[in-house]
């Protein structure tokens, strides 16, 4: 098999596969069915339309920049055709291509593409191709299967199947023991979900050994600024006196909205519901994530179906989104009609799913066996992140199948951008708070303390025991009992894990934060603003259900009392910018005051002081962050370096 593709690069080869296609529908019809359930409901002659020939490189794109020009990119076709090529020498591992990706990056695409070349005269007459969605059936499929040799096997989504969690590279080892008589195999996952460099060895770029099976890999690429603009050429285009030419109002509106999504406009899975994003512009901030990007998207189809089959736009959500966590909780990408009804019995009937379902635009899908699933697993992922965000109460964390995906929304921080500014510090009421003027810089600060959620979520990343909750719950509520050393731990893993430069604020920063500009004891009434002895009911309370300061920030004075980043200590009597506090200490800075604690503790000025090893059950953090493209200043980044320096294990 000399190439996959005959009919040379760019767009010529695309416009020629979807021409033929065209004339070979009907003959073709239950081909283009098959692919078009594997593909979720999506149109495969819609996809070729519109496709935009990827490229793909040897290194995680998650690792460097779109523009990083020390990247080697190539068509991914192009790419493809070289493998095509390459002779299959025993049974080594060098017939098999893992293609890796994030989330809506296209890999099913990629493969529904190569079946649909193989329903042309394009593909080569002595070779068959055959496209598996990988699951529990999928060794007694491949097994099944005539000719290996003269086929060329597509197995989708590694990372779905059912049978590989928790144990990947088993499964991965399963999966090459049974493809080694096949002419190629080409296999699709998604990066993260790939074992680790510990378990499969990189042996140089583009290769990778497992269990003694040495064989190909490539990452797709996102998309960059020529393969978005290819996309909205082919999208948006006026057709006059029988002769297409490019919308440029359309596409360059468009491109608007695509600069709001910033790394996200490179998804092809999102940029295939542009319209949606370009109709609801107004609801995308200018630093949308990926969270938000989805809400939006789920909520115009969720108006659209209720708009035009009068089904109730609340029912509609509760039910996708009770289908979702089932689905997450029980790891599985489909449900029956009868289990379904049983689940959604008290919110909507299921009759009422129908018409919806069968729609080719819908995101929730209905295969031939009459199971419903989600158009794309991202979008199952994250309706089981909007149940637990918006029912903490149930706390359903720990009950779910958490996919990368999941754990980077459900850590996404609510950051509020803290202007610079200069106020006057402290209080002639404390005996260790002297007034003095303070100058800071303009930085981020979380939105609200650090909740359970966020914390258990780093805890089972790094194998830590989660800390007592004292048998008031988990989701929304404040950590607490964590020490400041493991919360400069949580920062430390969250930088990582971000790449933003995140920490426990300064002392300074924290009652700049909390004043917002006030100057008394608080910055508002107590009972309006904060949980404390008097309306607490002695316990701590979900977060940002009280009154926020004129910043935006929510629960600055009472709930948990917040560990700061600086060692405690006198204040300096003049003027000071961007001050990190003692050189040395013993004692770290707590600030805030807490549900145990009346109002003389619940100030704007009140300091407080422990050992950086102290746990207790009304003590927690809230995070810092700062602006793109600068670093903590002064003595805050040599602390943030030592405490990296020091190796400290997070519990001890």
């Amino acid at each position: 098999m000399d190439g996959l593709i005959p009919i040379g690069s760019g767009e010529t080869w695309l416009t020629a596969l979807y021409k033929q296609l065209v004339k070979r529908k009907a003959k073709k019809q239950n081909d283009l069915d098959n692919i078009k359930e594997l593909m979720s409901g999506v149109d495969p002659m819609v996809l070729l339309k519109y496709y935009v020939d990827p490229q793909s490189q040897e290194i995680n794109p998650a690792n460097t920049n779109v523009e990083d020009f020390n990247v080697s990119r190539q068509s991914t076709f192009e790419k493809l055709n070289d493998f095509f090529s390459y002779e299959t020498v025993g049974n080594t591992g060098n017939n098999v291509l893992f293609i890796l990706s994030d989330a809506g990056m296209g890999k099913s695409s990629l493969l529904a593409m190569i079946k649909l070349i193989n329903l042309t005269s394009f593909w080569p007459r002595e070779f068959r191709c055959e496209l598996f969605k990988l699951g529990e059936s999928s060794l007694t499929d491949i097994k099944d299967l005539q000719e290996k040799r003269k086929t060329v096997l597509l197995l989708d989504s590694l990372d779905e199947d059912r049978t590989a969690l928790g144990r990947v590279q088993e499964r991965i080892l399963e999966i090459l023991d049974a493809t080694t008589g096949f002419h190629k195999v080409i296999i699709t996952c998604r990066t993260q979900f790939f074992p680790t460099q510990n378990e499969c060895k990189l042996e140089q770029p583009g290769k990778i050994e497992v269990g003694g099976y040495k064989c190909y890999a490539k990452y797709l690429s996102f998309f960059d600024k020529v393969r978005v603009d290819q996309y909205l050429g082919k999208r948006y285009f006026k057709k006059i006196l029988g002769f297409k030419f490019k919308d440029k109002t359309k596409i360059n509106e468009a491109k608007a909205i695509i600069e709001k999504m910033g790394s996200l406009q490179c998804r092809p899975m999102l940029l295939a519901h542009i319209d949606v994003f370009m109709n609801n512009g107004n609801k995308l901030s200018d630093d949308m994530d990926e969270y938000q990007v989805y809400d939006v998207l789920v909520d115009n189809w969720l108006a659209r179906e209720e708009s035009k089959f009068k089904k109730s736009k609340e029912g509609l959500l509760n039910v996708c989104l009770l289908l979702a966590v089932n689905m997450q909780q029980n790891n599985r990408r489909e449900i029956s009609k009868e289990e379904l009804e049983k689940l959604t019995a008290s919110v909507l009937a299921v009759e009422g799913l129908d018409e919806v379902a069968l729609r080719g635009r819908s995101l929730l899908n209905k295969n031939s066996e009459g199971h419903y699933r989600f158009s794309h697993y991202s979008i199952q992922e994250f309706l089981a992140v909007k149940y637990i965000r918006e029912n903490p109460e149930k706390e359903v964390l720990g009950k779910i199948v958490k996919t990368d995906f999941i754990r980077k929304m459900l850590l996404k921080i609510e950051w509020v951008n803290i202007p610079a500014g200069t106020f006057q510090m402290g209080s002639i009421e404390e005996s260790d708070a002297t007034v003095h003027r303070v100058k800071l810089d303009a930085f981020y600060m979380s939105k609200t303390p650090v909740t359970f959620s966020q914390y258990d979520l780093f805890c089972e990343s790094v194998g830590l025991a989660i800390p007592n909750d004292r048998g008031w719950g988990r989701g929304n509520r404040p950590v607490i009992n964590v020490s400041w050393n493991e919360a400069v731990d949580f920062c430390k893993w969250l930088s990582a894990e971000t790449g933003e430069t995140i920490f426990l604020p300064t002392e300074a920063q924290w009652e700049y934060a909390c004043r917002a500009g006030t100057t008394g004891h608080t910055y508002g009434e107590c009972d309006k603003i904060a949980w404390y002895v008097e309306n607490s009911e002695g316990k701590t309370h979900p977060v940002a259900q009280k009154e926020a300061n004129d910043f935006g920030l929510h629960d600055m004075l009472g709930n948990v009392w917040e560990w700061c980043s600086d060692y405690y200590g006198d204040y300096p009597k003049n003027t000071v910018e961007n001050p990190t506090g003692p050189e040395s200490g013993v004692l770290r800075v707590l600030r805030g005051g807490s549900w145990g604690h009346d109002g003389r503790y619940v100030r704007s000025a009140m300091r407080n002081r422990y050992d950086p090893s102290y746990r207790y059950h009304y003590v927690g953090f809230r995070f810092s962050r700062s602006l793109k493209g600068t670093r903590p200043a002064g003595r805050e980044a040599e602390q943030r370096e030592r405490v990296a320096a020091e190796g400290r294990s997070p519990r001890q």
